[in-house]
């Protein structure tokens, strides 16, 4: 016996932890297939902005986060296998990169060079940091 139904089945599952850096709220999610034969399901990534929950105003993901129907995307696919939490590397450019490794072995590597804020970086900013500005007597 099966059912029919014509409603979508929503399956759609955060498994990971979510990281927050610069503002931005980087997570995955698994969508597995709806037949039971097929073995990997899709998982996306999602940036949102950590206050509101929604799109920042600029794409977040550089080229592949570009505008979809006059909105900003929010989401980009991984493709077939299960992610599980982004690993984020901030660097010597702008923004981050987000690396997820998917169940089939890939490791996916996606530019976040726009973040809400750029707090997320430490570091002294110049050598001349740290030394006082008057001599000491």
């Amino acid at each position: 016996f099966q059912v029919q139904t014509t409603e979508p089945i929503f399956a759609e599952r955060n498994l990971g932890q979510a990281t927050l850096l610069g503002g931005l709220l980087t997570f995955t999610t698994y969508s597995p297939m709806d037949q039971e034969c097929q073995r990997l399901g899709n998982s996306t990534l999602y940036g949102l902005y950590y206050q509101t929950g929604t799109a920042w105003r600029t794409p977040v993901f550089g080229d592949s986060g570009l505008w979809v129907n006059n909105e900003v995307a929010y989401k980009i696919d991984l493709d077939y296998g299960l992610a599980i939490t982004p690993n984020l590397h901030v660097g010597g450019e702008e923004g981050s990169t987000a690396f997820v490794q998917t169940s089939t072995g890939a490791i996916v590597a996606i530019k976040q060079p726009n973040l809400p804020t750029q707090e997320g970086k430490t570091g002294r900013k110049s050598w001349f940091e740290g030394i006082p500005t008057t001599p000491a007597p």
